[in-house]
């Protein structure tokens, strides 16, 4: 009888050991980095917060942006495709190669160079309030008439290319205080109020399409509240003396602003 009970003992210990190994080494192992693929334009790359990537590029990506940081807390592995001045057609043409079924995550703001944003904002500087407001009229129709169809073809195509990602699409914030200071000189409280009215009307867009699409949608407008250009702090740059960072998103915006949405959307 010893001599069984002494073979069950040393049988049990050695299948005991042998189912420990695996659970050490899986403990052990680590997990693999989110692939995650940043697209979309200025917005999305960063302009206005400074400390851009060296890249070769006028993409002024920047290691500020909110995509760059959410890589950098959670140690996803950052395909920064985003660039300043993209436009819908940009994102077909140099972005979207960047997406296939390994793609885990993809962010993109899109869709505010297509009704030109640029635009709207040189002309409300200089312009009187009438003309400055029949731009943003004209913006808002173009967005309803046409990029509406084009973000819809474009979500679809995003989808087909990253079948497996997760895919999370940013809006756009207001941009003014609705007060006037220094920072906004040229534009109105009834321009700044016509703008901000206008990118409410975008957002919408943007985030019909995405939800039909079945992507989630980012609304940086709640984030953004209070901290408009000439607010303290500002999420939003006024005019710049570098003309690029001009009405985007200062780091604090990117930080404070783009990031808690984008988590929230997560």
């Amino acid at each position: 009888m010893n001599r069984w009970r002494k073979a069950f003992t040393i049988l049990a210990a050695t299948a005991m050991g042998a189912l420990a190994l695996p659970a050490a080494a899986t403990a052990s192992t680590e997990p693999e980095p989110v692939q995650y693929v940043a697209l979309g334009d200025s917005y999305a790359s960063g302009v206005g917060a400074g400390d851009y990537i060296p890249d070769g590029t006028l993409c002024l990506r920047s290691n500020n942006a909110y995509s760059a940081i959410w890589a950098d807390d959670t140690g996803a592995d950052l395909d920064f495709q985003a660039c300043g001045g993209a436009q819908i057609p940009d994102v077909y043409s140099s972005q979207i190669d960047a997406l296939d079924e390994e793609t885990d995550l993809v962010t993109i703001s899109i869709g505010g160079n297509d009704v030109g944003f640029a635009g709207i904002m040189i002309g409300c500087t200089v312009l009187p309030d009438f003309a400055c407001i029949d731009k943003v009229d004209k913006a808002e129709a173009d967005g309803r008439d046409r990029v509406a169809g084009e973000l819809e073809q474009l979500y679809a195509d995003l989808d087909a290319a990253a079948p497996n990602a997760t895919v999370v699409v940013m809006g756009y914030p207001k941009l003014f205080s609705e007060v006037t200071c220094s920072y906004n000189a040229g534009i109105s409280v009834a321009e700044q109020r016509r703008i901000n009215d206008g990118v409410l009307v975008m957002d919408s867009i943007i985030r019909e399409a995405a939800e039909a699409q079945g992507f989630r949608y980012a609304d940086p407008v709640p984030t953004f509240e209070g901290h408009g250009s000439c607010a303290h702090p500002m999420y939003v740059h006024g005019l710049r003396g570098f003309a690029p960072e001009s009405y985007h998103p200062t780091s604090l915006g990117q930080s404070d602003g783009f990031l808690p949405a984008f988590e929230t959307a997560l």
